[in-house]
């Protein structure tokens, strides 16, 4: 959601996931270059950093703590990159690089919709679609998305504090509130004219319904009875 509003501003790049490895193929495909193998990898970077940018020469790019790992190795491979540690491979590969970290405040919740984004094989719509049969509970399910949440939350702080970064921190709930007041809070952290500045608009279709509302209210009072 967030990586739509900014990227509907048409100053704050294309964010997408580029360096996520199960996409990169189709990635590469897209933009006619040859495939993420290791050799071919700084075509690969190279393409990114042309297709997510926006005409001000703004990159984004969206990075889950699950491939931050796989995305510094790739970087590490790099020629003239021996020695350097994460945070100065990135600033290198990715100059004047700021940090945008969002977390849900309620982890609950975005288990549950972890879990149903999971089960139906459905992770964001462009549109209000119907996204097909509902998935049956699964409380062992919703449960290791709560953990895998809480987990990957606790690392991404701790990987900032490590590496002396202060990232600009913004909650779901801050975003589903005001998207609009949000995206261009961020904006002026980025230090991006926004005199170009395009409407600010959603660009995916919230896929939430009452079900989801239904499954963390069972899943906490089944949590609250083991």
């Amino acid at each position: 959601m967030l990586c739509g509003l900014l990227k509907s501003s048409g100053v704050a790049g294309r964010a997408e996931e580029y360096f996520w490895r199960e996409d990169e193929a189709a990635w590469a495909e897209r933009w006619g270059v040859p495939g993420p193998a290791e050799s071919s990898w700084p075509d690969y970077l190279c393409a990114a950093l042309s297709e997510g940018a926006t005409p001000n020469g703004v990159f984004a790019a969206k990075v889950m703590w699950g491939y931050l790992d796989d995305l510094l190795s790739k970087i590490a491979a790099l020629p003239a990159s021996s020695g350097l540690d994460a945070c100065r491979l990135l600033r290198r590969t990715f100059p004047d690089l700021r940090f945008v970290f969002i977390r849900r405040l309620d982890t609950v919740a975005q288990a549950v919709s972890f879990a149903r984004a999971h089960l139906m094989g459905v992770w964001y719509q462009a549109d209000g679609s119907d996204p097909g049969p509902e998935p049956g509970y699964d409380y062992d399910l919703i449960d290791g998305f709560v953990r895998l949440v809480n987990e990957q939350n606790i690392a991404w702080q701790r990987w900032f504090a490590d590496h002396g970064i202060e990232p600009f921190t913004v909650t779901y709930e801050d975003v589903v509130a005001d998207p609009v007041g949000c995206t261009r809070r961020i904006l002026a952290f980025l230090d991006i004219d926004i005199s170009s500045v395009q409407p600010i608009t959603e660009q995916t279709a919230r896929q939430g319904t009452a079900l989801n509302t239904t499954w963390a209210a069972r899943y906490q009072a089944e949590r609250r009875s083991r």
